[in-house]
């Protein structure tokens, strides 16, 4: 099966890299937009983001982004559509409350995709689920000037530590880039333990 992500890799990084760089340049001016009339940065109850059927990989979004893709209103929940790419900014601000949820589905897909605190809880648990996709977090960029994002990954159990290991370079980059630090991101297989139960951020 093709995948979209995997087609133009290269370019579709290479272009979110010099976007990310210009974006933080302007970062504070963007703040500092007034809100709109049209709901285009009005927080959410609920930030539901919706995936190509076939995606798997990292997935990157920015807030606040003067010019990003306005939101698709279903009540209070704001629904995006993912790019093939995996890297999409949006004109909503980061959310302040612990009362905003968000949640990834498939495209034509109702149920939600199980969220995991670690990618390691992630393998360890879609272990005995063979083609559950699943979304892991286990990064955040620290550096003068990042806009405010959140970065996960999704795949499924096979997938797990190719997508880990390109999520944590393109992170590494991107922080000494910035003037971060870079933690040199690599996957290494979580030991089992019979006491350990997987923490999902949706249980």
């Amino acid at each position: 099966m093709s995948r979209p992500w995997a087609l133009a890799e290269g370019q579709v990084w290479r272009c979110f890299a010099l976007a990310l760089a210009a974006w933080a340049a302007i970062a504070a001016c963007n703040r500092r937009a007034p809100l709109g009339e049209d709901r285009s940065t009005e927080p959410a109850g609920y930030l539901n983001f919706v995936l190509q059927p076939d995606f798997q990989g990292p997935f990157f979004v920015i807030y606040g982004a003067a010019g990003g893709t306005p939101p698709q209103w279903r009540g209070d929940t704001a629904v995006y559509q993912v790019p093939p790419g995996g890297v999409l900014e949006i004109t909503q601000p980061f959310p302040r409350s612990r009362r905003t949820y968000r949640a990834f589905v498939l495209q034509n897909q109702t149920v939600r995709l199980p969220e995991y605190l670690s990618c390691a809880d992630m393998r360890l648990d879609l272990a005995a689920k063979p083609g559950v996709v699943g979304v892991c977090r286990d990064y955040e960029l620290i550096a003068t000037g990042v806009p405010e994002h959140f970065f996960v990954v999704v795949s499924d159990w096979l997938g797990i530590p190719t997508h880990y290991n390109r999520a944590g370079f393109l992170y590494d980059s991107l922080g000494l880039w910035l003037g971060g630090v870079a933690e040199s991101h690599k996957w290494e297989e979580p030991r089992p333990a019979s006491d350990r139960r997987p923490q999902t951020w949706n249980q």
